[in-house]
């Protein structure tokens, strides 16, 4: 059952980001303003802003009182809680401007499963055969991307749209997944080739193209999301190794007319990119100089410590950002008062 919990300032910023729609997006200098909000929770201490989009909606997860973790959907100043697919912990990862949110959940025997819920609705996605499946995107016309299993085992790149689960299929290898969809329906994600290395990939008119990585070739690299104008983000490796082992030698990258760009870092070895929207606006989580993990902006080739957006004594530490608005409101995790909350991040218009 879909229930709501008023989440107080949350409303008026998100009246904001409505009020705001269409204009351009604001820039991240000295002079620009920010407001802070605490999603909150569902009772519980931990919650998660992962997507946003027009006309205010955020996606994520949010922790009730009894210590299960559920899909979360903040619209129209409430949280409400999508629940799961029978089992303990759920995540929306995504919603589209109709409100259709996408996600993975645990059913009520312990598996993970894609979901997406419309109208009060959680259902299950299916899978290729197999009994895992993950939704990670979903766009304006409702076709959602993805991975989950296939009969024979390995893990596959997967769209649904309507009533078909397609398999994207892999580079030869035993390995995929779609992470991204943009509105005309060009997807990235990874696969791998028959050596086993991960390359960042775009699936564009039903064939895959290698999107390359960072040089001195190290090769591993993955695409997570890609917007309308066909820009792509993602991280690649920045040393030997799998890209899911060496978590402390990946650089943010943005694919730009087929061409690998690196963000950078915060001072630190590592940053990974999870949201971009119209404005080539980037923006994900890095390491800093003294080791702490900062959520960040990247525009007009700089990289911004998103803490450095804050209100003064906001009492907040901005550890992750995971996507982005096209007014420039960012959605992601930090930590508040000693609790790990969502968090939106606003322009203010005018500042």
């Amino acid at each position: 059952m879909t229930r709501t919990m008023t989440i107080g300032m949350a409303g008026a910023a998100i009246a904001l980001i409505v009020a705001i729609t269409g204009q351009a997006a604001p820039t991240a200098s000295s002079a620009q303003r920010y407001s802070v909000v605490d999603l909150g929770t569902l009772g519980g201490t931990v919650s998660e802003g992962a997507g946003i989009s027009h006309p205010g909606l955020i996606s994520g997860f949010a922790a009730t009182a009894a210590g299960v973790t559920d899909a979360a959907l903040w619209r129209d100043g409430q949280i409400v809680d999508l629940g799961t697919l029978g089992g303990m912990s759920a995540v929306a990862i995504d919603v589209n401007p109709r409100g259709q949110a996408v996600g993975l959940s645990t059913n009520a025997a312990g598996v993970t499963r894609g979901f997406l819920w419309e109208e009060g609705t959680l259902s299950d996605l299916g899978t290729l055969g197999g009994p895992i499946g993950r939704a990670n995107r979903i766009n304006a016309r409702g076709e959602i991307v993805g991975f989950s299993s296939t009969a024979a085992g390995p893990i596959h790149a997967t769209k649904w749209s309507g009533d078909a689960i397609t398999d994207l299929g892999t580079f030869g290898g035993p390995f995929s997944l779609a992470a991204g969809i943009n509105d005309a329906g060009e997807i990235v994600g990874a696969a791998t080739y028959p050596d086993g290395l991960e390359h960042g990939v775009l699936w564009r008119h039903d064939e895959i193209t290698d999107l390359g990585a960072l040089p001195p070739a190290y090769p591993d690299s993955r695409a997570i999301r890609i917007n309308n104008r066909g820009q792509a983000i993602g991280w690649a490796a920045t040393a030997p190794g799998n890209i899911e082992q060496i978590v402390g030698a990946t650089h943010a990258v943005l694919w730009d007319d087929g061409q690998p760009v690196d963000l950078g870092t915060l001072g630190g070895p590592t940053s990974r990119a999870y949201g971009i929207n119209e404005h080539t606006q980037i923006v994900g989580t890095a390491r800093t100089t003294g080791g702490a993990d900062h959520a960040f902006l990247w525009q007009d080739g700089q990289m911004t410590d998103a803490n450095d957006l804050l209100p003064d004594d906001s009492g907040w530490t901005l550890t992750i950002a995971l996507a982005i608005d096209q007014q420039g409101a960012l959605v992601g995790q930090g930590i508040h008062n000693g609790l790990r909350h969502g968090f939106l991040l606003t322009p203010t218009p005018g500042a």
